[in-house]
This record gives C-alpha cells, sequence and structure tokens, in this order.
C-alpha cells in the first residue's frame, strides 16, 4: 500500500511538504499513544490525524504514516502477537491509502474550488475510511474466532460507536483546515489537546467504573462464600440476568442496573443467621419466616447508599412470584 500509494501520488520534493508531513507523523504517532480505554478494546485518537495527512498527502504520504506513526505502545512478540501487529498496521495504510487515492484520483473535482468542497471530501473519505477499518477487522477477528464476519461486526460495533468514530474521523478535515495557516501550526495541537482532555475524563471513568464492579464482584463472592448450597450463585445470576436485559434490549443503562442487582440480590442474607441459612433440613415454618426477610434487609442496606438507590427494588422484589405466591410483598401478574 505504501508503495503503490508513493508510485501513483508521491509527496512533492519540498522542505515545506516534508516539514508538515513530519508535523502530522510526529502528532499521529503522539495520538497512538493515547487511546481511550474502554471495556473491550480500545478507542484510538490518531484517525482525525491521518484523515488530514490523507487530505493534505494523498496515497504515498497518508501510507508512510499510516505504516510508520501508529504505534500504541504494545510491543509485538511480548504484549501482542506479531501477526496482530503487522495486521493493524496494514489495515491502517489500507484505509487510508485506498480512501485518499479514489477520492483524489477518481473524483479530483467533487465541490471544486467552493466552500463545502472540503466538508464533503471529508465526509466521503472518512467514511470510506472507517468502513474499510470495521469491515476488515470483522474479516481477521472472524477468521481468528471462526464465526461469521456479520456476527462479528453486529456483535461488536454498536451504532454509537460508528458515529462516535465517525465524528472523531471528521474532525481531521479541520486539522487540514488550520493547517492552510501558519498559526495553524500551533493551534492543530490546542483543538487535539481538548480531545485529550476528553480522553483523561473517560478514562478516569472508566477507571472507577471497573473499580466498581470489581468490588460488587467482591461482595457477591463473600455473600456466596457464607452459603454452602450457592457458590458463584450472585455472579451467575448478575451474568443471566444482564444477558436477558441485553436479548430484551433494555438499553446498556438498564442492563448495567439489573447486572448490578443480580450481584448483590442475595445481600440481605448477611442478616440470617448461620444456623438458618445452612441449616441442612427443610426450614420450619418459623425459619423461613426469618429466611423470607433477607430481600427487604438486603434492600434496606442498599437503599441508604444513593449511586444504588434505583437497585434496591430489583433486590426487593427478587422472589416475587408472577403467581402472587412470592414474598416480600406477593406481588401478582403486571403489578411484578
Amino acid at each position: 500500500m505504501v508503495a503503490l500509494g508513493w508510485a501513483i501520488h508521491p509527496v512533492p520534493t519540498t522542505p515545506e511538504a516534508f516539514g508538515t508531513l513530519l508535523y502530522l507523523g510526529i502528532g499521529t504517532q503522539l495520538a497512538a499513544l493515547r487511546a481511550i480505554p474502554w471495556r473491550s478494546g480500545h478507542q484510538m485518537l490518531h484517525d482525525p490525524l491521518l484523515v488530514a495527512t490523507g487530505l493534505y498527502f494523498p496515497g504515498g504520504g497518508v501510507g508512510l504514516v499510516a505504516w510508520l506513526a501508529v504505534f500504541d505502545g504494545r510491543v509485538p512478540g511480548r504484549t501482542i502477537s506479531w501477526w496482530a501487529f503487522l495486521f493493524n498496521r496494514a489495515m491502517s495504510a489500507i484505509a487510508h491509502v485506498v480512501p485518499s487515492l479514489a477520492l483524489f484520483e477518481l473524483f479530483p473535482s467533487v465541490g471544486g474550488d467552493h466552500w463545502w468542497a472540503l466538508p464533503i471530501r471529508t465526509v466521503l473519505y472518512a467514511s470510506a475510511s472507517v468502513g474499510l477499518n470495521y469491515i476488515m477487522t470483522a474479516l481477521g477477528m472472524s477468521y481468528v474466532r471462526r464465526v461469521s464476519v456479520w456476527t462479528m461486526l453486529f456483535e461488536n460495533v454498536g451504532v454509537s460507536t460508528l458515529f462516535a468514530t465517525l465524528a472523531l474521523s471528521i474532525a481531521g478535515g479541520i486539522i487540514f483546515l488550520l493547517l492552510q495557516m501558519p498559526v495553524g501550526y500551533v493551534m492543530a495541537p490546542a483543538l487535539f489537546g481538548f480531545v485529550l482532555a476528553v480522553r483523561g475524563n473517560v478514562a478516569d471513568a472508566q477507571r472507577q467504573t471497573l473499580l466498581k464492579d470489581q468490588t460488587l464482584d467482591l461482595a457477591a463472592q463473600a455473600l456466596d462464600a457464607r452459603d454452602r448450597y450457592t457458590e458463584s450463585h450472585s455472579i451467575r445470576v448478575s451474568e443471566l440476568s444482564g444477558r436477558l436485559g441485553e436479548h430484551l434490549e433494555l438499553g446498556d443503562r438498564e442492563c448495567e442496573l439489573i447486572r448490578t442487582a443480580g450481584s448483590l440480590h442475595d445481600l440481605g442474607k448477611i442478616g440470617i443467621r448461620d444456623d438458618i441459612l445452612n441449616k441442612p433440613g427443610p426450614l420450619s415454618e418459623e425459619e423461613w419466616e426469618i429466611m423470607r426477610r433477607h430481600p427487604d434487609i438486603g434492600a434496606d442496606m442498599i437503599a441508604q447508599h444513593s449511586a444504588l438507590a434505583e437497585v434496591a427494588p430489583i433486590v426487593r422484589h427478587h422472589h416475587e412470584r408472577w403467581d402472587g405466591t412470592g414474598y416480600p410483598s406477593g406481588l401478582k401478574g403486571d403489578v411484578i
């Protein structure tokens, strides 16, 4: 891709051109080292700089930067396999060389000199680049995991993720516009600094979410350890409930609440005596009355914490039954 791009559209041999290419290459590499961490994977931040490079230096220039300046800190052979390292580099080069050449060689007059030419070029380029990127990633991962390409795409790429990546890529047009002026070389890093500030906030939120999830898992394990009959029960309930919520398309926030409730649904058992909780035989009616208090005990404990207040009703009513024979409130049918 780099060789093909250079053969069709090489970088102009002027000091100014090489200086700008070096500027964009350094910016791309710095951005590649500052990816936004998510639960499963990372949101790369170098896409807008690659789009700006492709608008400035289609073909050879963007191919060179996409191949050489996207090191994300993972050492090949140690923290990432060599095939994955090379695949990512090749994918990055293809996803920018092909759209940049197509746009500037096949459609050289899109927009002409009109004010809306740059926005159209940027949207076309960014859309083609993001599309190629996702498709090639899905092809690679489907081959590794032995699942269909469509399954890989639909299960791992949400609409919100797609639009967020596209919007970030389109910001490359703004960087390109800034670099048309000398002062733009000073202002472009300030623009990207805003993205890095957002990245810092998101990374901090991710760390807090991870800490919360691990704390809840620890609490669930501690609860299950008290009851010899329910090893890992709370963690299984949490995971199965979350999957059911996703299947019912309840939304990320509601599914997260359900998972949290699943982890803590038996919290009230901490207030039940061991001789009742671990009784080997059937419980007496009096003992059942005590056991049936655990949903209320757990919900009352949870309700005292504002961050978990919405979880309390789910915990309180997790033993209700559709026919009204559940507890603690005996809710029936649609009332549930």
